[in-house]
């Protein structure tokens, strides 16, 4: 059985999360800071505001390009697997 992937805002949520708390506790900084950290790195690598990675992360819908772009920017390439799932 092949594996489906899963691009949708719930699991770009988790990834963008898991790099804040991962940052925090390898950095020794708040979470909060970590926050701000990873979304300022991220909008600047996939070219997007920062205010949609903002949203990315708290599990709002962002459009899908920035969608797109925001997981290429993590290595995740969306459009080799057939586009964004909004499950």
């Amino acid at each position: 059985m092949a594996m489906t992937r899963d691009y949708s805002p719930a699991m770009l949520r988790f990834f963008l999360q898991a790099r804040a708390f991962l940052r925090a506790d390898l950095a020794g900084v708040p979470i909060r800071k970590a926050r701000g950290q990873i979304a300022g790195e991220t909008a600047r690598v996939a070219r997007v505001k920062r205010r949609q990675v903002e949203a990315a992360m708290s599990g709002r819908s962002v459009p899908a390009g920035e969608h797109a772009r925001i997981w290429r920017a993590l290595g995740h390439d969306v459009a080799e697997d057939g586009g964004p799932s909004n499950g």
